[in-house]
């Protein structure tokens, strides 16, 4: 996966106006996808065309938000609920997404009742979740932020309970998959990034230092089996974590079998765009969110 520019990104736009719009709406090579695109790049170029391209998606999907679709993430309600609570976020749309997002969490709150309970799973609730509250942090003790906080501190406790009761050997086997696919897709990545983001917005209690300590050592210890774009990713997670801790730093992990100097780690500021030869990616937020196929 490699850093694209943004002439790099006008030439597939240009292209993406030529073809009909997909059938799905979903995040990863569907209609939301094209969405945040065409609105982050928008922002980068200000051609109008752009912009009102992504109105037009947002337009179609909210109007095709299904209560029947799976809460999944890249193709289901959790992946429509994460992109617009982005959007959001980043000021592209105005008003209040509660309303929107409404169904949306009640959705989120059954598939916290479900009993098959997995790192995939951790990956799709934690991600929407996490994403809802830091917008509701802009609201002061609104009743919907409350209800967040609530749902995050329910997955947190499920989350625990799985941990202590799943052989290490489950989540070592995760770890060593990441020398043949991109860490951020990984949901042993995620769930670090995931209690990191709790840490960071203060929904966190010693279970929370407990889950890091123990997610890191695991990575940490397979860290030579990894690609080096993959050990760059954990780097990204660690600075990212330990300006979260602070003074904590030293009580969390040894963080000094790590390179530093890492270039995917001094990624900040603007969302950028990646790409590998399937996909174009938003890095956003410290993830890597597939947006464009441009498989041939």
């Amino acid at each position: 996966m490699n850093k694209i520019s943004i002439e790099e990104c006008t030439s597939i736009a240009n292209k993406l106006q030529l073809i009909p719009q997909p059938d799905n709406v979903g995040l990863s090579g569907g209609m939301m996808g094209q969405c945040l695109f065409y609105y982050w790049l928008h922002r980068k170029t200000h051609i109008e065309i752009y912009e009102k391209t992504a109105e037009k998606l947002l337009d179609a999907i909210v109007e095709n938000i299904n209560s029947t679709r799976p809460f999944r993430f890249e193709d289901g309600l959790a992946e429509i609920g994460w992109s617009i609570g982005h959007l959001f976020r980043h000021q592209f749309v105005t008003g209040e997404a509660d309303e929107i997002l409404e169904e949306v969490d009640r959705h989120a709150r059954l598939y916290l009742l479900q009993t098959d309970f997995n790192l995939e799973w951790v990956a799709v609730a934690g991600l929407y979740f996490v994403s809802r509250y830091s917008n509701e942090r802009c609201h002061e003790f609104t009743i919907t932020q409350k209800r967040i906080k609530h749902d995050l501190l329910t997955l947190l406790l499920r989350f625990n309970f799985f941990s202590e009761r799943t052989f290490p050997e489950v989540f070592v086997k995760y770890a060593k998959e990441l020398d043949s696919s991109f860490a951020a897709n990984n949901p042993l990545f995620k769930s670090l990034y995931i209690l990191t983001q709790c840490y960071k917005s203060k929904v966190f209690n010693y279970r929370v230092v407990k889950l890091i300590r123990y997610f890191l050592k695991i990575l940490i210890d397979c860290k030579e089996q990894m690609t080096s774009q993959n050990r760059e990713y954990l780097c990204l997670l660690i600075n990212d974590l330990k300006n979260a801790l602070g003074e904590r730093e030293d009580n969390i992990c040894d963080f000094s079998s790590l390179e530093k100097d890492t270039e995917i780690s001094n990624y900040k500021g603007n969302p950028k765009f990646f790409a590998d030869e399937s996909s174009v990616y938003l890095f956003t937020d410290n993830l890597f969110i597939p947006l464009i196929s441009i498989k041939n």
